[in-house]
């Protein structure tokens, strides 16, 4: 019944927490042989008030296998045998974490920051957990067979015998103390109080969680089966991180945190689809030398109430096992960020946040720390495209990997998908591992964002360099939008240009010309010689009469083709970004804010951008400013004309010999565009007629495409 003696304190340690537990227990019997010896003298149990009762010989062999009677030890010999217990067990303690024995339960004390009598208080209540005995003492300690679980009142009459201390006592047992605070206690309410539901006839139940902790699990809570796991760290430096820069810093803003403060932390890591910003919170670990609890928002219960419920179950975990929690794709979050705040302010973990969405500050007293994982440099994507090939057995044609990394600003994420995507199109085709340039762009192409066909259309161009006629100024001016796309690297990341003199790695430029003049053919040139998907924005779907809607849709475009690797084609753009006005009302005040907002945006796009225009004088002279190039589609001239005509007709479709392309250059003054529609409806007239394409079918087709426009026909005479 006594301890260890003193002088033998300095050289013993607990070997493992069982061996602490068991101490624990023993000193518990010793608090239950004076609350059993307290009890027999204020009035012995089983007084006949009950049929069934629980009597003095059972309690004194559960306490003692002699069966010794438990009045038989006096109270001070008990007091000082219970006292020499704690001190023992405390010296232990100390020595077995000096040692580097983890005793779990005597760690969670300590980071609650539990009082003696707190501590006491859940070893009362997890002993039945451990050893049904304690049941059967509780019951008669209770008087009541029934009440198998400690209350309240119980765990106080047992632990404090001052009246005045035991009221002190509840204050224990509020929300705000730390058994409830941190869920470690739960309350079972008595069905069969004569009280009713009182605080002090309360049961006390330990959480099945805390009673795994303390037994040295290491498994998860199981709600958060499916979707989150403890894993070991990665080690890095990861793709997205070449240097080892970000996950190095994440250590140390981790490491001096948990040393100075002893609130949760929140990072939030963002990044572009394909960054796997999650890797630095992994390299950043491993740097730390510990573990993660990942939790993937993806496959987290949909309902809200559960989510919520297995967020704040992942915060509580990583806090047990004292290691970072990894919520991956967590842009969710960003929008409904009370359950998380709670979950951090309740339970003072370091949560680490993943996502593509511009964070949203909380009004929380919650450290926030934010980090932008940035786009992955040229050289890495080269990289990572020989390695990810590699891993596939791939043969790329000379030039392909070092063009794919240039013109597709890609992740580390999206190139293995890419390389993947490129490898199932290698089989299906029967090339056996050679992959071409083609294959590789289109397999690149597939990992751009779908989002922006919400707000825009996707084309699919088909015209090439030999489609297009324009004069030589245009087709030069075209060109060299090419070779700023695919140099852009080189001039502003290997010659350093980009830190000191563009405000940003974007091309913009403008088309502007009157309709059919090959505004969008030349887009899709373009998108096709850069290897580029082209989306052409609804305007109808963009500008909106609701102030500040017009300003969201935008954001959403840009930033989506941040992502997409897509050329954005704004077709009569001088609806959108045209002359700012005069202030005249409220509507010209925000129609002048789009405007602005417009300008920000265009200036920050990394992309490529083309506007397009009937009217240049419409334009802002600012937007003029800020663009690259400004390309010209004149209306075509007779010899314009006359290559537009040979283009549609040479080497396509049957034709009779009494074609003239010279008279028809010259006797029809419309448009490239009105030109491949008369073409068109010639064709099937002559289709129509079994024939082949004659000068009849041309003009008759020419006839309607006037009548169409509204031009007046008059034979081959034609009046605006």
């Amino acid at each position: 019944m006594t301890a260890l003696a003193a002088e033998h304190l300095e050289d013993a340690w607990y070997a493992d927490h069982f061996e602490h537990l068991d101490a624990e227990l023993q000193a518990l019997d010793l608090i239950l042989l004076r609350a059993v010896a307290r009890m027999r003298r204020d009035g012995p149990a089983g007084s006949g008030a009950q049929d069934v009762y629980i009597g003095h010989e059972e309690v004194d062999r559960l306490l003692d296998p002699a069966g010794r009677s438990s009045g038989s030890v006096p109270d001070a010999e008990l007091d000082i045998a219970i006292a020499d217990a704690r001190t023992a067990i405390d010296a232990m303690a100390r020595h077995a974490r000096h040692h580097g024995v983890i005793l779990p339960l005597a760690e969670l004390a300590g980071r609650l920051g539990l009082s003696p009598f707190e501590y006491q208080t859940l070893i009362v209540c997890l002993a039945p957990e451990l050893d049904r005995r304690y049941d059967r003492l509780y019951c008669y300690l209770q008087d009541d067979v029934t009440r198998k679980r400690p209350s309240v009142d119980l765990a106080l009459r047992m632990l404090l015998e001052d009246p005045r201390d035991r009221w002190s006592g509840l204050a224990a047992f509020t929300d705000h103390a730390p058994l409830r605070r941190f869920r470690i206690l739960h309350d079972v309410p008595d069905p069969h109080s004569p009280s009713g539901s009182t605080a002090l006839a309360t049961f006390l139940r330990v959480d099945q969680r805390i009673i795994g902790h303390i037994l040295g699990a290491t498994t998860l809570d199981g709600s958060l089966a499916g979707c989150a796991g403890l894993l070991g760290a990665r080690p890095g430096p990861a793709l997205s991180d070449p240097g080892g820069r970000l996950g190095a810093g994440l250590a140390r803003v981790i490491e001096a945190h948990i040393a100075t403060d002893h609130t949760g932390l929140l990072v939030h890591l963002r990044g572009v689809r394909g960054t796997r910003p999650g890797t630095v919170a992994h390299a950043a670990a491993a740097t730390l030398g510990t573990a993660l609890v990942e939790f993937d928002v993806a496959q987290a219960p949909v309902a809200d109430a559960d989510f919520d419920e297995a967020v704040t179950a992942a915060v509580r975990d990583g806090w047990l096992l004292g290691v970072p929690v990894l919520l991956v794709d967590a842009d969710r979050i960003v929008d409904a960020s009370t359950p998380l705040a709670h979950a951090i302010q309740r339970f003072p973990a370091v949560v680490i946040m993943t996502g593509e969405r511009i964070w949203r500050r909380w009004a929380s007293p919650i450290p926030v720390h934010e980090i932008i994982v940035p786009e992955t440099p040229l050289a890495a994507r080269t990289v990572a495209w020989e390695r990810a090939v590699a891993e596939r057995n791939l043969v790329a044609a000379d030039g392909a990997l070092a063009a794919a990394a240039s013109r597709f600003r890609l992740a580390p994420g999206q190139i293995a998908e890419a390389a993947a995507e490129a490898a199932r199109r290698t089989v299906e085709d029967g090339h056996d591992g050679a992959l071409d340039v083609e294959r590789l762009f289109a397999a690149c192409r597939a990992q751009s964002s779908r989002s922006l066909e919400e707000l825009a259309q996707r084309l699919r161009p088909v015209h090439r360099w030999g489609d297009l006629v324009v004069g030589d100024r245009g087709r030069v001016q075209l060109e060299e939008i090419c070779r700023q796309v695919s140099l852009r690297d080189r001039v502003l990341d290997e010659w350093g240009l980009g830190r000191r003199v563009a405000a940003s790695r974007g091309v913009a430029a403008l088309f502007t010309g009157p309709p059919g003049t090959g505004k969008t053919m030349a887009a899709g040139v373009i998108a096709n010689e850069l290897g580029l998907d082209l989306y052409r924005i609804d305007l109808s779907q963009v500008v909106s009469k609701y102030i500040g809607e017009t300003e969201k849709n935008l954001a959403r475009i840009f930033a989506e083709a941040q992502s997409a690797n897509a050329v954005l084609f704004f077709d009569e753009a001088d609806a959108l970004f045209g002359k700012r006005t005069e202030i005249g009302d409220a509507h010209d005040r925000y129609a002048n804010i789009e405007t602005s907002y417009l300008l920000q945006e265009m200036e920050r796009h990394d992309g490529v951008a083309i506007l397009a225009t009937n009217f240049q004088q419409n334009m802002d002279e600012a937007f003029l400013r800020r663009l690259g190039f400004v390309v010209d589609f004149p209306f075509p001239d007779a010899a314009i004309r006359r290559e537009i005509w040979a283009r549609h007709l040479d080497g396509g479709p049957p034709l009779e010999d009494d074609i003239e392309l010279d008279e028809l250059a010259e006797r029809l003054p419309v448009s490239g565009g009105n030109i491949r529609n008369i073409v068109l409806a010639g064709a099937y007239l002559a289709a129509a007629e079994d024939t082949a394409i004659g000068m009849a079918h041309l003009v008759r087709a020419a006839e309607r495409e006037f009548e169409k426009v509204g031009k007046l026909w008059t034979g081959w005479e034609i009046t605006s």
